[in-house]
């Protein structure tokens, strides 16, 4: 049997027996992403902020040494201004 927590991001085995607390259902076997959604309706919005800041990590790791010298000496031609620019936008996606 699995148990889900209450936003549905988190899964665990637990006995048949086991009596869910409050907010948490139980089922026989892994839920799919439609009935995530129906039973949890925070799911959606906990895995739009994880696609956010799956992307956040992933422009923050082209931030390399290389482009961080380009951008100090000015010859970047404004790539990490527009990357900054672009992380920002993310950022304030997740905040509101």
């Amino acid at each position: 049997m699995f148990c889900y927590s209450n936003d549905g991001l988190s899964l665990r085995r637990v006995p048949h027996d086991y009596a869910p607390q409050a907010g948490e259902i139980t089922a026989a076997a892994p839920l799919d992403e439609a009935a995530l959604q129906a039973a949890f309706p925070a799911y959606a919005d906990a895995q739009a902020r994880r696609d956010i800041l799956a992307r956040i990590y992933e422009l923050e790791a082209r931030q390399t040494p290389r482009r961080l010298r380009e951008a100090l000496a000015g010859t970047d031609g404004g790539w990490m201004a527009a990357l900054e620019s672009e992380i920002s936008a993310l950022r304030a996606q997740i905040e509101t």
